[in-house]
């Protein structure tokens, strides 16, 4: 909330200094040591006695939770959309709770493990819509089911399920699918190896899936529905909880660890392409979505919580970022119409308002490179027309 070298936030809530960072300041340092720095609160009062780990505000906010059994209680002031949010999520001695959900934060990680751990994005931005589907995944892992993201290109499926890993200090294993992905990459294959005699004897190599299975890692799927079918044969069983049999590897059977999930993201949700925008999707057996017990739609932000999250990603101002959600909002209500064939997604906003802060603030300019030279010469005139409407001149 608010930058990181501003000792107060958007709301002028004083924050507290981070003295491994120096000069940068958090709400919550439990959060932020661990995730950035790989250290514990613990470790880090001993090397500064006196330091303070959580702000006042922080401080009020856990204990509201405990009292009220982990619910906080609703504020007596209007509160931003992002307050809003937040105030679902919070982190009392070690469990995080989102909405209903408890998690566990990972203490029990080798170096290994430790690779995996995505690093905590200050600037990650929760609308309400955002952490309802942060509420909706974090059921799902702490059921042990199976959980399916479904939604538009760079609305942020991938980004919200990293966050959540990082703040739990869970390692994640990403696997980019396609048809080029084989079921050797994904479950293993038999390699050639030397032994301690030197001499060269069939070994055995572990595929993603099976790694993640013995260490405890969160399998996350992006583009699940362009994947090869054998890839997904191999995916049933496991959904179901059952142990990994690997026939190749004489018989070997792997069960899961108890930290183990499997995470998909896809722009369709199992039927196909049927906007025509995503080349390779393909349609998924229908036993194969009964398999996850969770299905979420993401959409894009709200457009208050996009001019925030451009606004925070990249210096721009709030006045031009809202100019340049209204360009997206209208690209995205002429595909609905079928008045245009592309999408405006939250992550081409952002290389947009990046561009434009490195252009001195020429949006009309930024909006080549980012937007239009990527776009087929019909969609490209149409965005064309937009940016001259709110930002006015020939691009």
């Amino acid at each position: 909330m608010g930058k990181a070298r501003n000792e107060l936030d958007d709301d002028g809530r004083r924050k507290v200094e981070c003295l491994e960072c120096g000069g940068k300041y958090y709400h919550r340092l439990d959060v932020h040591l661990p995730a950035k720095h790989k250290i514990k609160v613990a470790d880090y009062r001993a090397k500064y006695p006196g330091a303070a780990t959580m702000s006042e505000y922080a401080k009020e906010r856990a204990s509201k939770a405990q009292s009220g059994r982990g619910k906080v209680a609703a504020p007596k002031t209007p509160t931003t959309h992002t307050e809003k949010a937040e105030e679902t999520r919070i982190e009392v001695e070690g469990e995080y709770r989102i909405g209903v959900a408890r998690l566990h934060k990972r203490d029990d990680l080798t170096e290994l493990d430790k690779a995996y751990v995505p690093k905590h994005d200050e600037n990650y931005i929760f609308g309400d819509v955002e952490m309802e589907n942060w509420e909706d995944v974090a059921v799902g892992i702490e059921d042990g089911e199976p959980v399916y993201i479904g939604g538009p290109t760079g609305c942020g499926k991938t980004m919200g399920v990293m966050e959540m890993a990082a703040v739990l200090n869970q390692p994640v294993r990403r696997v980019q699918l396609n048809r080029d992905f084989k079921v050797g990459e994904f479950v293993g294959r038999g390699t050639l190896v030397t032994d301690d005699d030197g001499n060269t004897i069939t070994g055995w190599k572990d595929g993603v899936l099976t790694e993640a299975m013995r260490n405890g890692w969160w399998l996350l799927l992006d583009e699940i529905d362009q994947s090869h079918p054998d890839v997904l044969m191999k995916l049933q069983a496991v959904l179901e909880g059952s142990p990994l049999v690997l026939t190749e590897n004489f018989g070997e059977v792997v069960r899961p660890h108890p930290r183990f999930r499997v995470i998909a993201t896809a722009n369709t949700f199992g039927r196909g392409d049927e906007a025509g925008l995503y080349v390779g999707a393909k349609v998924m057996n229908e036993a194969m979505m009964d398999r996850f017990g969770v299905v979420i739609k993401a959409e894009y932000p709200k457009a208050e919580t996009e001019v925030t999250i451009i606004s925070r990603r990249t210096g721009l101002g709030k006045r031009e970022a809202m100019k340049m959600v209204k360009v997206a909002h209208k690209v995205r209500e002429a595909l609905e119409k079928e008045e245009c064939c592309c999408t405006f997604s939250t992550r081409r906003l952002v290389a947009w308002a990046h561009k434009t802060v490195r252009y001195r603030g020429d949006a009309r300019r930024a909006s080549k490179t980012a937007i239009l030279n990527k776009m087929e010469t019909e969609d490209a005139r149409f965005v064309n027309h937009l940016v001259q409407r709110y930002f006015g001149g020939e691009v």
